[in-house]
């Protein structure tokens, strides 16, 4: 779809080229996971299962090259004259938050998100964007959750345009505002814009086990632990952002890790860090899947940027 041919945003031949562009990405992305999955084998969907991942620290790695089934210029959205940012590198940053904003989110998941759980799959999820998660969480949560949204989009966009990410002292009691850690300001690159957000909770459902086996059978297709593409999930999202609010391997919960399904090493795995963002684009170079929870409670802060204003979640606070 070439520039002069770009319908105009939320009309009728906008949404149908949206619907069309999202069947061809979800064919590709299918092709691809089960190409990989016959060639990688299952998601690992507990430590015992795969014990031999290649665990990605803190820094910056490298993301294997992709070809997709769909024409580079085959874009969403349409229109966009730059590629997607970010598609060459994977970013861990640790220790770039107010540890007092996520421990005012842990507590509002632990008290608000029970009555939000997903039947079987212990999963329970609130929008993060606009004020829907206020009345959720309360106030004080829902201030916290938009300071660190801030800080979320302007470190992932530093990362993604390789500038080292701010990491800034945490303010004295009396100086926090709502504008976030740092302006960016300085940084001479493309603005990318939140699409989408949400605030997770996750414990050991009914679908999920506490003991799995190499012969327990798990459904691999539906759930937060199956191999997924978030662009082809929503057309929309060009760089994903996780931010850990608790502790995994066994400290505040089991299970629940990153895990990146890639043609070449097998499954690149992220173990989750109380204060740990990861930062990835959201196309077919990043596959990925999160294991089960196999115990205690996984909280997460989910953000999608689009480097195009136009599709753009509103900012209706």
């Amino acid at each position: 779809m070439g520039a002069g041919s770009v319908p105009r945003v939320g009309t009728a031949a906008w949404t149908a080229a949206r619907l069309a562009w999202r069947d061809r990405a979800t064919a590709s992305a299918r092709a691809l996971i089960a190409a990989r999955r016959a060639a990688a084998g299952a998601p690992p969907l507990t430590d015992a299962l795969e014990p031999q991942k290649t665990p990605l620290d803190a820094g910056v790695h490298a993301t294997p090259a992709h070809r997709s089934s769909m024409s580079p210029r085959d874009c969403w959205p349409p229109g966009a004259s730059q590629p997607r940012p970010g598609m060459a590198s994977r970013h861990v940053i640790d220790d770039a938050f107010d540890p007092r904003d996520l421990s005012v989110l842990v507590a509002a998941a632990k008290m608000s998100m029970h009555a939000l759980r997903a039947s079987g799959s212990g999963e329970a999820s609130a929008a993060a964007l606009g004020r829907a998660s206020e009345g959720i969480l309360g106030l004080d949560a829902h201030i916290a959750m938009r300071r660190t949204i801030r800080t979320m989009t302007e470190t992932a966009r530093r990362a993604v345009h390789g500038v080292p990410p701010v990491v800034p002292p945490v303010p004295a009691r009396d100086d926090r505002t709502e504008e976030g850690a740092h302006s960016g300001d300085d940084l001479d690159a493309p603005t990318l814009h939140p699409a989408g957000a949400l605030f997770t909770h996750i414990v050991p459902g009914e679908t999920s086990v506490t003991s799995v086996t190499p012969g327990t059978q798990i459904d691999t297709t539906h759930g937060y632990w199956s191999p997924h593409v978030d662009k082809a999930n929503v057309p929309e999202y060009d760089v994903s952002a996780v931010l850990y609010l608790s502790d995994g391997d066994g400290v505040d919960f089991a299970g629940g890790e990153l895990h990146f399904m890639d043609a070449i090493g097998g499954w690149k795995t992220v173990t989750p860090r109380r204060n740990r963002l990861v930062v990835f684009s959201s196309g077919e170079e990043n596959v990925h899947a999160v294991g089960v929870v196999t115990s205690g409670e996984r909280t997460t802060l989910n953000l999608w940027l689009t480097r195009d204003p136009r599709v753009a979640a509103p900012d209706d606070d």
